[in-house]
């Protein structure tokens, strides 16, 4: 029976840290010119009326046709190329393409890589049918004029089609989001001045001093919960909202590298580089929120 304050159960507080965050809506039709080398800290939701998209999994090689009416994910972190095959003879192949961008906040760069590695094709079931022919509607008359609604409803297909890809996780990836789940109750804390100071990044003595813990201490249960080390885990906590803020905000680059903690913009960019295999610029280019992947 409610009554009162009522404290959140530690399965509770995982949900309100985990949470998909739609950054954009789109639709548009594309053809050849739909190439692209992707990787970001993102993930992708796409949905295409017709055959002849693909996208090839750069860490398999495999290559999966993108086919019309099923819902795809791609997930964070996974590298990807885009393309359409040709039209046969008859000319360039078009496909309309409905997507969206989302982050799934909450959740380290390193669980992500090791949980979702592969594309997620989900088939249109009970669940998500539903949800689609809204999802539908709303790209039909436009985002902007469906308003409130129309985002509302495509949280509601984010949500669902997350769901549907964690039941698929194998027994073991179940097990190890559970592991963390546990583990990061330790360093919640810790966790939670990092992504706050991504400008000042806090020494480890800090963060063992918010756990009430040794510094060595801290190391050991940090890196034994989330899989890095302090530092790492902060590095790439900056490098994402780098990422975010590059291709959401008109910010200069300058900017951008002092409020991800960086010295200066040359750092930034060669850490940058070693992430995402180009420069910053280049990034934002390829990843501005206009009408693109």
């Amino acid at each position: 029976m409610e009554s009162g304050s009522i404290f959140a159960t530690p399965a509770e507080e995982l949900l309100q840290r985990v949470q998909p965050q739609v950054l954009i809506v789109r639709r548009e039709v594309v053809g050849p010119e739909w190439r692209w080398d992707l990787l970001s800290p993102f993930w992708r939701l796409y949905l295409n009326d017709g055959a002849g998209a693909f996208v090839v999994e750069r860490e398999t090689t495999q290559r999966v046709e993108l086919r019309a009416g099923v819902v795809y994910l791609l997930p964070a972190w996974v590298r990807v190329e885009t393309g359409v095959a040709g039209g046969g003879g008859r000319g360039d192949k078009r496909v309309r393409h409905d997507y969206m961008h989302f982050y799934l906040n909450g959740i380290p760069a390193t669980l992500h890589r090791r949980m979702f590695r592969r594309v997620v094709e989900l088939e249109p079931d009970a669940v998500l049918r539903p949800l689609l022919v809204r999802w539908q509607r709303v790209m039909a008359r436009g985002v902007q004029e469906a308003g409130p609604a129309g985002f509302a409803w495509a949280h509601a297909l984010v949500n669902a089609a997350l769901a549907l890809a964690w039941e698929r996780l194998p027994a073991d990836a179940h097990e190890e989001a559970a592991r963390w789940s546990a583990g990061t109750e330790l360093v919640r804390s810790a966790l939670e001045c990092i992504d706050r100071r991504l400008a000042d990044p806090p020494l480890n003595r800090e963060l063992a001093a918010l756990c009430h813990m040794g510094e060595d201490h801290f190391i050991r249960e940090f890196r034994a919960a989330v899989g890095l080390t302090p530092a790492r885990y902060g590095l790439e906590r900056r490098i994402a909202g780098a990422a975010q803020w590059l291709t959401g905000t008109m910010r200069k680059v300058d900017d951008i590298a002092a409020a991800a903690g960086f010295a200066d913009r040359f750092h930034f960019s060669r850490v940058f580089r070693e992430e995402f295999g180009m420069a910053p610029v280049a990034y934002r280019r390829m990843h501005w929120r206009g009408p693109r992947a």
